[in-house]
């Protein structure tokens, strides 16, 4: 783990590689975070939102998207890796959802503003090379008092929890991106890397005010004893993972 400079060509070459197995890890239930905090956290934040359009930004493999179709009228998952997009594709090929292939950046400036009435980014914002860039380009995509969903890594307690807290280039205020081992609790045997980026939280607050959302919640999500989730794994969360938050944009 060390700290890289990669443009974004470089990052989706990455999650190219992954994509593949990145889908099979969601399908086979090895990937808890995402099952048991990060997608019930989404929905539960997304429960009085207008499900009229949605945009699905960085939808990887398209399961969040499907989660969404079924409440949704419309979704467009948008990502940058040509791998994800296909896998997305083929996965779920519904009626009322749409796959591109592009950045957020891109896709605001080839699609209608003021269109979506919701937009949910699933561990995407950490992952881009331009925080002000995405955030801006969901603002000018959304309509006026939609909602912007989103949940990343906790800028707090990732560091810690990965073990890169106290390395002497990490800098709790400054922006760095990071090349890891991409593993997971039930997968811990992955060969691939991926970059992400630490951002302190009031980046994202700063950047969110900028571009005229204001916040409406902020959860810090932990796992609930399942029989999904056993009650040794939730011992191992000593504090949160993630952090999950609800803006809504004022025009």
């Amino acid at each position: 783990m060390h700290p890289v400079n990669k443009d974004d060509r470089a990052l989706a070459c990455e999650w190219d590689k992954i994509a593949i197995y990145r889908d099979k890890q969601i399908k086979n239930g090895l990937d808890l975070s995402f099952s048991s905090v990060l997608l019930p956290c989404i929905l539960d934040l997304s429960k009085n939102s207008d499900f009229s359009n949605v945009l699905d930004a960085g939808c990887g493999t398209g399961y969040l998207t499907y989660e969404i179709s079924k409440k949704a009228k419309k979704v467009v998952g948008v990502d940058f890796s040509e791998e994800n997009i296909l896998i997305a594709k083929k996965k779920c090929s519904l009626s009322n959802t749409e796959f591109v292939n592009t950045s957020i950046e891109n896709y605001a400036k080839s699609c209608i503003h003021n269109y979506f009435s919701l937009c949910i980014a699933n561990m995407t914002l950490m992952n881009v090379t331009s925080l002000d860039g995405v955030i801006k380009a969901i603002s000018k995509l959304l309509k006026p008092n939609a909602d912007f969903i989103f949940t990343i890594t906790h800028p707090c307690y990732w560091p810690l929890y990965w073990n890169y807290f106290n390395k002497d280039w990490f800098d709790y205020k400054e922006e760095i991106s990071i090349e890891a081992p991409f593993k997971i609790t039930l997968d811990s045997d992955s060969k691939y890397v991926t970059t992400h980026f630490h951002r302190p939280l009031e980046m994202y607050i700063k950047t969110l005010l900028k571009y005229h959302f204001i916040l409406k919640d902020l959860v810090e999500p932990i796992p609930a004893y399942t029989d999904q989730v056993n009650l040794q794994y939730k011992k191992t969360w000593k504090y949160p993972r993630f952090i999950g938050i609800k803006v809504t944009l004022i025009k």
